[in-house]
């Protein structure tokens, strides 16, 4: 779930920063197989995908921590009950 969220984020944020330019899914898929491409990009769109790139692990963080949120939750209604007979 949370690298769902983190490649949906970082898709939609670099097509947004991008202004919709068809290039942006490419972008991610290149900067993410490589970081020899990364390097390789203009400085202005380096800056660009790594705020993209923050704002998409923001995501994958959030939605982490309202996962282990809800798994606490849930777990201290819990009942423990005796095996025995």
């Amino acid at each position: 779930m949370c690298a769902t969220a983190f490649n949906q984020t970082l898709r939609k944020s670099l097509r947004l920063a991008l202004g919709g330019d068809k290039d942006a899914a490419e972008i991610a898929e290149r900067v993410r197989a490589s970081l020899s491409y990364y390097r390789s990009l203009e400085p202005h769109l380096k800056e660009i995908v790594r705020e993209c790139y923050s704002e998409a692990t923001r995501a994958a963080l959030g939605v982490s921590i309202g996962l282990v949120a809800g798994s606490a939750l849930f777990a201290w209604f819990i009942r423990e009950k005796k095996l025995g007979n």
